[in-house]
């Protein structure tokens, strides 16, 4: 029996990649795999952003808020490093 090659093929060599970028719960995230803080290989892209401007990677107590509470704008200047008390705060009140 012939064995199926699709599963062979990672990333862009599968014909279901769509560019190492997927969304959940209205984040988008992006395919980083050596990435230190990677949940299943990939990283919220609003993270990334901040830590580009930062020079580091976060630290695992350092939340993101959208400013303009879009969470698909990651533009720097719609993005502010709290702790997650802050961010419930900012959210909830």
């Amino acid at each position: 029996m012939k064995e199926q090659k699709s599963r062979d093929h990672k990333g862009k060599s599968n014909p279901n990649y769509k560019g190492g970028v997927h969304y959940e719960k209205g984040y988008r995230y992006i395919y980083m795999p050596d990435h230190p803080n990677a949940v299943g290989n990939c990283v919220a892209e609003h993270r990334l952003v901040i830590e580009k401007s930062l020079g580091r990677y976060l630290e695992s107590w350092e939340c993101i808020h959208h400013c303009n509470k879009q969470k698909l704008d990651n533009r720097l200047e719609n993005l502010k490093i709290v702790t997650r008390k802050h961010h419930a705060e900012e959210h909830f009140d």
